[in-house]
């Protein structure tokens, strides 16, 4: 390809993907897998690259890893300009089944604080740009059980966000049931 993103298109990668019996293994293209960035822990309950591949991958040089996120696509959690596709990533980690019910809170307040940071990217005088589409499904809270609201298309549902404390508001959507996205630390 003239762009050099020839990796991009292909199954190569070895992953692991966690699901509720054991790791399962598989081979994804270069925009599915995540990297933590240098300092990050990665949550050991998302898609991850295989171990030997991420040895190899905590040993590359910055130019290295540089280069596999432009010609292969790889992509880094927590970066300013793919928190949309993150966000869409959780939500679809979850639907799959790859999030046990323990580490459902720590989901959810990576979850929220990849749209408490989208939100604080959008205030500033100049927006960093975002790439990709809009999540079609969005990690939901109904009733204090986790759960997915379809936001795009004839399905979509009214999702109400809890920014703030007020705890009135927040318990009257709970007890009606209706899905709630908290933009705020559950920690």
């Amino acid at each position: 390809r003239p762009d050099g993103r020839y990796w991009a298109d292909y199954l190569w990668v070895p992953c692991e993907e966690p699901s509720s019996d054991a790791l399962k293994r598989r081979r994804c293209i270069g925009g599915e897998v995540w990297l933590s960035a240098s300092t990050d822990r990665y949550p050991p309950f998302l898609r991850r690259p295989s171990y030997k591949l991420a040895r190899a991958i905590d040993r590359a040089s910055d130019a290295a890893l540089d280069s596999l996120r432009r010609h292969a696509g790889f992509r880094t959690f927590n970066a300013g300009d793919s928190l949309l596709e993150q966000a869409a990533f959780l939500a679809e980690q979850f639907s799959e089944g790859c999030v046990r019910r323990f580490h459902e809170r720590e989901l959810m307040n990576i979850y929220n604080r990849c749209w408490t940071r989208l939100a604080e990217l959008h205030v500033t005088p100049e927006p960093a740009p975002q790439s990709g589409q809009k999540p079609a499904q969005l990690l939901v809270r109904r009733r204090s059980e986790l759960g997915l609201a379809t936001v795009v298309g004839t399905d979509a549902e009214t999702v109400y966000v809890r920014d703030s404390a007020d705890l009135i508001a927040a318990s009257l959507v709970e007890v009606i049931g209706h899905p709630l996205v908290e933009v705020r630390s559950a920690e």
